[in-house]
C-alpha cells in the first residue's frame, strides 16, 4: 500500500511537470512568430564599411493629400549583433524627390536607451538620391498603399557605360536628362568595382553633367558643391562626355 501511494505521488508529480513543460512550450512557440516581425520590419536597404542602413515597414505611410511618405529610417551595424545605433523619422517630398529629417535618435550605451537629438543635427532638405534608405521607403509606402503609379524604382535602373580591368560605370536611366540646346547631359552614376568575385561600389553614387560645349565633366553629391573636370585624353570625364554625346 505504502510503494502505491509512493507510486501515485510520483505520477502526480510527473503529471505537473510535463503540463508546465507544454505551457512553456505553448508561450514560447507563441512568443516567436512576435518576436520574428519585430526583426522582419526593418527592411535592410545600403551597406556601408562602417554599418547598414534599413527602412521601417510598419511605419512607412503615403500621404496623397499632399504627396508625401513618412517613415523611419536606422542605422546598425555598430552595436552588438547589429542592433540598431541611430534612427531618424523623415518626410519625402516625392515631387521634389527631397526629404527632411524630423526626429533623430540615438543609442546612449550608458544608459541602454536610446535619447532624443533632434534638436542638435541639422533639418535641412536633403536630395533623394538613387538607391538611398529614404528612396526605397518611398517605393515601399507607395507599394503599399497601392499608388506605383505615384512613386517607383524601375526594374534594370542602372544601364551600363563603360567597364575598365578595375571596375565599371553605370548610370541611373530614370535620372537621365538631356538638354539639346545647352547640350548639356545629366545623370546619377554609379561606379563598382569587382573585388574576390563581389561587386562593391568603390565612391557614392554621383550626379553628373556632361557639358558637350566646352567639353567639361561636373560633378556633385548634393546638387549644390560642384567639382568640375577637364575631359582630357583616356579620362574618365572623356569617357562620360563620349556617351553623353551618343544621347543628343
Amino acid at each position: 500500500m505504502i510503494l502505491t501511494m509512493i507510486l501515485d505521488e510520483r505520477t502526480v508529480d510527473m503529471t505537473k511537470c510535463i503540463k508546465i513543460c507544454l505551457a512553456v512550450l505553448l508561450m514560447t512557440l507563441s512568443f516567436l512568430p512576435m518576436q520574428a516581425n519585430a526583426e522582419d520590419r526593418w527592411i535592410k536597404s545600403e551597406v556601408f564599411e562602417d554599418g547598414i542602413t534599413y527602412f521601417d515597414s510598419q511605419t512607412a505611410t503615403y500621404h496623397p493629400e499632399n504627396n508625401t511618405v513618412t517613415g523611419w529610417i536606422g542605422t546598425g551595424g555598430t552595436r552588438p549583433n547589429g542592433a540598431l545605433s541611430d534612427m531618424e523619422e523623415v518626410t519625402i517630398y516625392l515631387s521634389t524627390k527631397t526629404y527632411v529629417n524630423n526626429k533623430i535618435i540615438t543609442y546612449e550605451p550608458k544608459i541602454h536607451t536610446f535619447v532624443d537629438i533632434s534638436s542638435e543635427v541639422s533639418h535641412a532638405e536633403k536630395i533623394l538620391r538613387p538607391d538611398c534608405a529614404a528612396e526605397e521607403l518611398a517605393a515601399y509606402a507607395c507599394k503599399k498603399a497601392g499608388a506605383e503609379d505615384v512613386f517607383s524604382v524601375p526594374e534594370n535602373r542602372w544601364q551600363w557605360i563603360y567597364s575598365t580591368d578595375i571596375f565599371t560605370n553605370t548610370y541611373a536611366r530614370d535620372t537621365l536628362k538631356v538638354d539639346r540646346d545647352k547640350k548639356l547631359v545629366e545623370f546619377y552614376c554609379k561606379q563598382v568595382a569587382i573585388n574576390d568575385g563581389k561587386y562593391h561600389e568603390t565612391r557614392p553614387i554621383t550626379y553628373v553633367r556632361c557639358d558637350l560645349t566646352d567639353n567639361t565633366v561636373s560633378y556633385t553629391y548634393d546638387k549644390k558643391n560642384w567639382k568640375t573636370q577637364l575631359a582630357y585624353p583616356g579620362s574618365e570625364a572623356e569617357k562620360l562626355l563620349d556617351f553623353a554625346k551618343t544621347q543628343l
